[in-house]
């Protein structure tokens, strides 16, 4: 089957460059101090030249062990800038910023530069999703991202605390200054994004610079539809779990030392819990009945911009078989998983590039601790 990626481009076929060996100061040493031991260990002179000469010869052929030269050179050398670091997958296609808004009216994915939009109710597991897409070499974002919560790029000023954290390096990669004179001024949302990835440092990096941008908003499944809206054929990825365990997870947040409802009762925080449940699930069913459930089986699903845009995740069964369920939204997004990616080994090398030293534990760890801590309070 023949991969379709996000642009509609076909997989890039690797070229080979041709290596012109060039002497260095190395094989030039190696060469005087041949002649001076030559000189000094023999005495007959017409010895030199059958000594010396062979040994030239047949280090200009093969330009020594670390240059190798070709025998033959079919065709001019082609020289390559900057090559792209994934061949696997081609990046974001290149837009002029004056372009974009078109652009986006037709092909929203590539002209903004964004891949997925990931989402669900708070602590419902949007942020290991993000971390197990993001260990795909060709494709990583920040922490939370927020820009589509509001109906224009210029009313992002208002949104909190979406706006305050773009300013904060450790979010997006932008200083204030940046975010100020860049992302409320956009002219589109497909603008935002796009000039958080050509300005951003975040995606200046070489394991980065040719990566597509995810947004995860938990905050986005209240109004989903919406959302949906504004940034035309995004894929979305929406985590759940159970009731009870969603509930248990709120309290459990409202309980830490500094949240605002910290000195509620039990049965206050599991009376909002439920009513925040209650609003998600309203806004997935309005999106869900607008813009369709992505279906593995339905082939007119993966041709058609419109319908099946949506993969729910149950993060119970993430847990339980993590590579069945990551491969399935790899598919979703027409990526390639890769059982190694459960270390997080490939996400810390990036993260570790952009300034954040805090290391990711094994995907598996986690899996067991979530497993134990399940048991235990079922037998409570």
């Amino acid at each position: 089957m023949t991969m379709v990626y996000p642009n509609g481009a076909q997989r890039p076929k690797p070229t080979k460059t041709m290596q012109r060996f060039k002497p260095t100061n190395k094989h030039i040493l190696q060469f005087v101090l041949l002649v001076v031991v030559a000189l000094s260990s023999t005495s007959n002179f017409m010895a030199y030249p059958a000594l010396i000469i062979p040994t030239i010869s047949s280090t200009w052929q093969t330009g020594g062990d670390d240059y190798p030269r070709p025998q033959s050179q079919p065709h001019q050398r082609q020289r390559q800038q900057n090559p792209p670091m994934w061949p696997e997958m081609p990046p974001p296609p290149d837009v002029e910023d004056r372009d974009v808004c078109e652009l986006s009216k037709t092909n929203f994915t590539a002209a903004s530069g964004l891949l997925c939009i990931v989402t669900g109710m708070e602590h419902s597991g949007t942020t290991i999703m993000i971390q197990l897409i993001m260990s795909d070499p060709h494709v990583f974002g920040g922490l939370e991202c927020g820009m589509l919560e509001k109906s224009q790029p210029a009313e992002f000023r208002q949104s909190v605390p979406f706006y305050k954290w773009m300013g904060e390096p450790h979010h997006f990669g932008f200083t204030e200054a940046q975010r100020d004179a860049l992302l409320p001024t956009s002219s589109c949302f497909a603008q935002m994004y796009r000039r958080t990835l050509e300005h951003s440092q975040f995606f200046q990096l070489p394991t980065t610079r040719d990566s597509w941008i995810i947004d995860k908003t938990p905050r986005y499944v209240r109004m989903l539809d919406a959302v949906m809206d504004r940034a035309p054929g995004v894929p979305v990825i929406v985590t759940q779990k159970s009731d009870d365990d969603q509930v248990r997870s709120i309290v459990k947040h409202m309980s830490v030392k500094g949240h605002p409802n910290e000195n509620e009762t039990d049965m206050r925080k599991r009376k909002l819990a439920r009513m925040f449940m209650r609003r998600a699930k309203d806004g997935l069913e309005r999106a869900v009945n607008k813009y369709g459930i992505y279906d593995d089986d339905d082939n007119d699903n993966e041709n058609n911009n419109s319908h099946g845009r949506i993969l729910i995740v149950n993060t119970t069964q993430l847990y339980q078989d993590p590579s069945t369920t990551m491969t399935r939204v790899y598919n979703f997004l027409h990526l390639n998983w890769k059982d190694e990616y459960l270390t997080m080994d490939a996400l810390n090398l990036k993260r570790s590039n952009v300034g954040n030293t805090n290391k990711l534990a094994s995907f598996d760890r986690k899996a067991l601790q979530n497993k134990n801590v399940t048991q235990k309070m079922v037998v409570n």
